[in-house]
């Protein structure tokens, strides 16, 4: 727990910084052009607003008595403290009562907890952090950025109130045409209580609340948001589906607002988790029932049946959980989940690829495409969740570096090209043929003389040029 918290509380506190650069010195910058352009880019790209879950911090499997449980909550706030809080001296002091009363009174709810549902909650099989301690842990983080150079006196609060408005017209400054008629209509209403949440701010412990509403909070890693990740969260995975800046919106409540290719991400994410079911899983395990096997691809085309008219990503979501556990019920074949020794063995083997290869037999270009792809494979080795995923995979990254040209094949590639490029001449009666034919002959015979690629594209600018001249 004290990891993925520690993780989970760097990404927010970046997210604070990332809201309060907007806030310089004595004033409170508008929102920029840039950072409006930046939202529809987001949108654009990343095609996903995903939507925090309340209090969904998990906490470790060995904390089961209301001591140990108090004592990890008590750990992670002192924690929280130490790496968002500065000196007092750097607050004005109405921020830094609110800060005190958030920690005092989490520690005082702790101290009188009795029971384990004082503290926490259990969901999806884990102990998680109740709304009560994430709302603590929030308002320390944002209040810990608060210094005097941002904030000198409760009249800010009102300059704060203004700049959240601004960060919402940003952040909310998608086309509608980006949104399916369900989602269109949830952004709306969330967006409308973001609003009405903002108009009713009065302490800087409001502030800190909605600021988590609203805001965007950059992923951990940098992985573009693709159907992998959305894959591993429909069939139960840990990894969060993510986007290299910023993917993730507070508006609310559980749910999630998703652009149209976003739904259209999770559609094909779908399709790929029932399909690695019926073409690896089942050639693992050995299954040979051909009447079974035509029955699960048909159970794989009725899901995407079904899917292409679902507009919410959690109803396609069940679709498929659903569609994937009727297939194990018929074919007595569990979908697998990939061990940690069996990622790390499949990367480890992905890795060891680049050893069998030449630096020296690939152009620059062509080593940069079989590090990119031992690096794509490797990555998918890591966070795979189910073994079908890793199935194959150190094979399949062995024939797509089979497929990078080497510099020799290259060279024959070009040499072709520009040849057939010199011999449309050939027959051309708008050229005159008598001249243009040993021109062409002898730029052919003089690229085939070359070394290099930039030699052979230079004596084909120059033979080029030369035919050109024979037009009639």
């Amino acid at each position: 727990m004290t990891k993925k918290i520690h993780i989970r509380a760097v990404a927010l506190l970046a997210a604070v910084a990332m809201l309060l650069t907007m806030l310089p010195g004595t004033g409170f910058a508008k929102t920029s052009a840039r950072e409006t352009d930046a939202s529809a880019y987001y949108a654009e790209k990343y095609s996903c607003l995903l939507v925090r879950k309340g209090g969904t911090m998990s906490l470790r499997k060995n904390s089961t008595t209301v001591q140990s449980v108090r004592e990890e909550i008590r750990e992670n706030l002192d924690s929280t403290w130490e790496m968002s809080v500065e000196d007092k001296t750097r607050y004005c002091s109405a921020v830094w009562q609110e800060m005190q009363a958030a920690y005092t009174s989490e520690c005082d709810r702790l101290d009188q907890a009795e029971d384990l549902s004082d503290m926490v909650a259990f969901e999806d099989g884990e102990l998680v952090l109740s709304d009560q301690s994430v709302a603590a842990l929030e308002t320390i983080m944002v209040l810990g950025q608060l210094t005097r150079e941002k904030v000198r006196s409760h009249s800010d609060i009102k300059t704060l109130r203004r700049n959240l408005r601004n960060v919402m017209k940003s952040l909310c400054s998608q086309p509608k045409r980006y949104f399916n008629t369900y989602y269109r209509e949830m952004l709306s209403d969330k967006k409308a209580e973001a609003s009405r949440r903002i108009s009713h701010i009065k302490t800087f412990t409001d502030y800190a609340l909605i600021f988590f509403y609203i805001v965007n909070i950059p992923p951990e890693d940098e992985d573009d948001y693709d159907t992998d990740d959305v894959m591993h969260f429909i069939t139960g995975g840990k990894k969060a589906v993510t986007g290299s800046a910023a993917d993730v919106m507070f508006i609310g409540d559980p749910a999630g607002i998703f652009t149209k290719r976003g739904v259209s991400m999770f559609r094909k994410a779908s399709q790929k988790a029932v399909s690695l079911y019926i073409r690896r899983q089942l050639k693992i395990s050995h299954f040979s029932d051909t009447a079974k096997l035509k029955k699960a691809r048909a159970k794989a085309a009725a899901l995407e049946k079904k899917t292409a008219k679902q507009q919410d990503v959690l109803e396609i979501t069940r679709a498929c959980r659903s569609t994937l556990q009727a297939l194990e019920r018929m074919t007595g074949v569990p979908y697998e989940d990939a061990t940690e020794a069996q990622r790390v063995l499949a990367k480890k083997r992905i890795n060891a690829l680049l050893d069998e290869c030449k630096y020296e037999d690939y152009s620059d270009d062509g080593w940069e495409e079989i590090e990119d792809i031992i690096d794509e494979d490797a990555e998918t080795a890591s966070g795979a969740v189910k073994y079908a995923e890793v199935y194959g995979l150190v094979k399949k990254a062995k024939a797509k570096i089979g497929k990078v040209p080497t510099k020799k094949q290259e060279l024959r590639a070009a040499k072709k090209r520009y040849s057939r490029k010199l011999k449309r001449y050939l027959g051309d009666r708008r050229y005159d043929q008598k001249k243009v034919r040993p021109i062409v002959k002898k730029g052919v015979h003089k690229i085939r003389q070359c070394k290099t690629i930039s030699a052979v594209s230079k004596v084909y600018k120059k033979y080029n040029a030369l035919a050109k001249k024979t037009r009639l």
